[in-house]
């Protein structure tokens, strides 16, 4: 039990020393006043805060301020106004009048009146100054004994705090003198029965009704004898500041717009609220927060002691007392001890909960000097004064001493326990040696096997990138003739529709062929996160249309339905990879086709914003399709729109296991027989070129009841008028070029390939001539003198890398345009490519319309285009052949609509009116079309011209 009780004390010890030694410390300073101005400042703050109380009844103060002053005249005011003032007061029968006014000095005129004013009121009082300048009394009213002082006691930052009672004159015979609150509170509370008795003569103890007096005494709230404490004095418990007590203008009583019930029965206090006449003194209420206020007129502090006083002897209102020296320390002595208790306790708990225990002790320290400011302003409330900031001192100080000696004492032992594993650790040092040998050994051979883990890795690494560079070039070979045969055909004249339409599959399921392929090449880019976007200008219905075409026919092998559908008229021309927009849209689809045997499958695209408030000024048509997606959402001169792409299905569906995992990488759900058609990429890939658009795939389903994936993605948009141009458009397909024939090389082992581009080159006027191989190919450049050279890379005897080297050698050929056409797609080829000196590459399978733009760029080509009458004109330039006589109009009230619509230039309003008439009937569909094309345009005066000459044939 001793022992117990020893390592107890032993563990607590510094508590124990530390809260007497704060304690004596702060208590000094207290002794000393330190802590006195700011205990002054919390007092305020504690009047600030408390409720306000009830008006005063009992006292009027009749004011008299600079618009007074000037209607009477100057200042003092004469005699004769004086008496007037009083005359008419007295009429309104109070039971006393207090005079704040120095009147010791006749000002004529009218000092004869004012004295006989004086003899004929005995329920006035004046006043006189004894403390500092002496100003004495009227001497009429100093003979009569109705002379009280004015004096106001202030602390040393000169506001009031204390109220006066009473005070001895030692100029005249020693007599004590009431102050004028006091003065004025006994006379009214005589009418009440209410008289001073004396409980306790050498106390200064004094019953006035249901108060008792105490006077105030060095040592009580913090005062020291140097504080002039001469005098009764009791602490200010304020009522408030001048908007409790009624006032009457000094003008208002002079011109009789007084009626005697504000007056009567009540005290009447005249002072003077001018700023000229300076009679103001700083209060608790001189600033509210951080707002400051003007201070109190002196009349106001009177009326608030003598309402102090008449409300404690009436309704036992209470009386600040304050707290005297030996409670204060006590009080002091207690907090502190806490504050150190309270840390010690922090400290160590918050140490073996493994918490940080330094904010364990603030939030502690803040809330115990909450409740210690908080119980001190109840305490204010009822009465009592107890300090705040001598406590809360000694408190913060035991507070912040405990937790650095506990850190110390934590240290001390935190050191102990270092030395004792010092003389572990000069135990072990003896086989030290030995032990380093070993761990050195270790670690070298695990640096062996983790250089050769990591050239076991280059080299897969390596492998894998030539395989892949391998497998390009093997599948984009064949897929070369593929397309650039299908190519050819579409330029065939004749071919019917059909056929035309077949050749249009081939060569797009091709492309789709091709970029499966740039995906296998993606998947080492995803891996490395380098993979980009590639901007450029999109012709959204025929891109949407090649979508659709292509996923129907897969659909209909399967016997299944195919729908697309958009919900609103969507722009023409949009920014946006076209490729990996494709490769998202096709991969959904295929999904939802591949996992769906009856029912149908559905591409829905909506329209969800479109953002017409930002100037669309031209765009040109170049788009670098190296630039990132940042720069066209940078882009403020274009507009955007919002596209929602959905994909629904009736298929198998899925469950909420296999909705977690979807879209992780070479992830497969559903049957086995259905898995085996894919890699598990698909979706994976898809979701990372959706988040590159800033966008997010997202998907809800039910097993058994199909799916639905959708995104919506935000695009620029140019306006048809910004001359958006492909082969389809209304200037038809290239026809030649202007200026001189111009010889193109073109050097390629493999026939087809050199077949292919002669038959894209020669139609358009180009002079082609071909060589089998490098040697072949420097052959041909020195004795034909191209103007382009077009090249393979991997060829027999002389490849292309070698043969571009030797030509940049020689200087007649350094400027010679040089463009390498390669299946070898890897980026470690193209850099080669780079590092050789070609200007440009052209992956195969070759896109003529990529050919045909390396031409137009390396050789500044301008084309020449051909006729195209059965592709209709969408250019705001160009006038819709259609008659009235050739179109049905809709009903009148649609037509007024719309009209309406034109004219407020609702264009969007008018195109989802266009897409409800189509649903209605196929007559509407030429009219449609008509004021369609307009509205895309907004063209509102065009739809309105159109729209009068069917209204007007509907009139006749």
């Amino acid at each position: 039990m001793w022992q117990k009780l020893k390592v107890l004390i032993n563990h607590g010890r510094v508590p124990l020393i530390t809260a007497p030694s704060i304690a004596f410390l702060v208590s000094a300073g207290s002794f000393f006043g330190v802590f006195q101005l700011l205990e002054g400042a919390v007092r305020d703050e504690f009047f600030r805060l408390r409720s306000l109380e009830e008006p005063e009844d009992a006292i009027v103060v009749v004011t008299i301020d600079e618009t007074d002053i000037a209607a009477v005249g100057d200042w003092p005011i004469t005699d004769a106004v004086l008496a007037e003032l009083l005359e008419k007061l007295r009429s309104l029968e109070p039971r006393a009048i207090g005079m704040d006014l120095y009147r010791n000095l006749p000002e004529e005129p009218g000092y004869e009146e004012l004295i006989a004013v004086f003899r004929s009121t005995p329920n006035l009082i004046g006043i006189e100054n004894i403390l500092g300048a002496r100003v004495p009394p009227p001497p009429i009213l100093k003979e009569l004994g109705q002379v009280a002082l004015a004096n106001v006691i202030w602390d040393r930052d000169r506001k009031v705090r204390r109220g006066l009672l009473s005070a001895q004159d030692s100029e005249d015979g020693g007599r004590i003198k009431l102050t004028l609150p006091t003065q004025l509170a006994l006379m009214y509370l005589e009418a009440e029965g209410i008289t001073l008795e004396a409980i306790d003569p050498e106390q200064q103890k004094l019953k006035l009704g249901r108060a008792i007096f105490v006077p105030l005494k060095a040592g009580d709230a913090g005062y020291r004898e140097n504080d002039d404490l001469g005098g009764y004095q009791i602490l200010m418990n304020w009522r408030g500041s001048q908007s409790l007590f009624p006032t009457i203008s000094m003008t208002e009583v002079l011109e009789g717009r007084v009626e005697p019930e504000q007056v009567r029965d009540r005290i009447v206090l005249i002072g003077s609220i001018a700023d000229s006449t300076n009679d103001f003194f700083e209060t608790p209420y001189d600033s509210l927060g951080f707002a400051q206020i003007n201070p109190m007129p002196g009349v106001v502090v009177h009326a608030n002691l003598a309402s102090q006083i008449i409300r404690a002897a009436m309704e036992g209102r209470p009386l600040l007392q304050g707290s005297p020296r030996t409670w204060e320390a006590v009080w002091i002595a207690i907090w502190s001890g806490v504050g150190a208790i309270l840390s010690w306790s922090l400290e160590n708990t918050g140490e073996k909960r493994g918490k940080l225990p330094g904010i364990r002790t603030m939030l502690g320290g803040f809330g115990s000097g909450g409740l210690l400011i908080g119980g001190a302003y109840l305490a204010f409330l009822g009465g009592i004064l107890l300090p705040v900031v001598s406590p809360l001192a000694g408190f913060s100080l035991s507070a912040i001493v405990t937790a650095n000696l506990y850190k110390q004492w934590k240290l001390e032992v935190a050191n102990n326990r270092l030395a004792a594993a010092n003389q572990q650790l000069e135990d072990y040092s003896r086989n030290l040696e030995v032990k380093v040998e070993e761990r050195t050994a270790q670690l070298k051979k695990a640096k062996e096997e983790a250089e050769t883990a990591r050239a076991e890795a280059d080299s897969a690494n390596s492998a894998k990138s030539e395989f892949l560079s391998n497998m390009s070039h093997e599948l984009r070979t064949p897929l070369n003739g593929i397309l650039g045969y299908a190519q050819i055909f579409q330029q065939e004249k004749s071919f019917n529709s059909k056929q035309q339409d077949g050749v249009n599959v081939i060569y797009q399921c091709g492309t789709h062929l091709l970029n499966l392929i740039n995906d296998i090449l993606d998947l080492s880019k995803i891996e490395a996160r380098k993979m980009e976007l590639y901007l450029g200008e999109i012709h959204l219905p025929t891109f949407l249309q090649g979508v659709v075409e292509m996923c129907r026919i897969k659909a209909e092998q399967k016997g299944i339905s195919f729908n697309y559908r958009e919900s609103a008229p969507l722009p023409n021309i949009i920014i946006a990879d076209e490729k990996r927009l494709r490769q998202v849209l096709i991969n959904l689809l295929g999904n939802a086709i591949k996992f769906t045997d009856n029912g149908e499958v559905n591409l829905k695209v909506d329209l969800l914003t479109q953002d017409q408030s930002k100037e669309n000024r031209n765009y040109s048509k170049e788009v670098n399709h190296q630039k990132n997606i940042e720069a066209f959402n940078n882009n403020s001169q274009l507009p955007t729109i919002k596209i929602r792409f959905q994909v629904e299905d009736t298929g198998v569906g899925m469950s909420s296991e296999q909705v977690a995992k979807i879209f992780t990488p070479f992830e497969q759900v559903g049957e086995k027989s259905r898995r085996s058609q894919g890699t598990g990429l698909g979706l994976s890939i898809s979701q990372k070129i959706a988040a590159m658009m800033g966008s997010k795939i997202q998907i809800a389903s039910e097993l058994g009841n199909g799916s639905i994936f959708w995104f919506d993605a935000e695009f620029p948009v140019l306006a048809s008028s910004q001359g958006y141009k492909t082969n389809n458009t209304d200037i038809g397909a290239i026809a030649g070029y202007a200026g001189k024939k111009r010889k193109i090389l073109v050097v390629d082992n493999t026939r087809e390939n050199r077949d292919i581009l002669r038959n894209l080159l020669e139609v358009v006027g180009f002079v082609v001539v071909e060589a089998v191989n490098g040697d072949r190919g420097l052959e041909r450049v020195f004795k034909e003198k191209p103007d382009l050279v077009v090249t393979d890379l991997a060829m027999p005897e002389l490849d292309g890398f070698e043969m571009v080297r030797r030509l940049r050698a020689k200087p007649e050929f350094q400027k010679l345009p040089i463009v390498a056409s390669s299946a070898r797609a890897y980026q470690t080829d193209r850099e080669k490519i780079a590092e050789a000196g070609c200007n440009d590459f052209l992956p195969k399978p070759i896109v003529a319309e990529h050919l045909l733009a390396m031409l137009q760029t390396h050789l500044g080509l301008e084309w020449i285009y051909e006729k195209n009458e059965t592709v209709p004109i969408s250019s705001s330039e160009s006038e819709v052949d259609s008659s009235p006589e050739e179109i049905v109009p809709p009903p009148a009230p649609i037509l007024n609509a719309i009209y309406e619509l034109a004219a407020g230039g609702l264009f969007f309003e008018i195109e989802k009116i266009l897409g409800n008439l189509e649903k209605v009937s196929p007559e509407f569909i030429p009219f449609n079309k008509l004021i369609l094309n307009w509205s895309m345009e907004f063209e509102g005066e065009k739809i309105m011209e159109s729209l009068q000459a069917y209204m007007s044939d509907r009139s006749v």
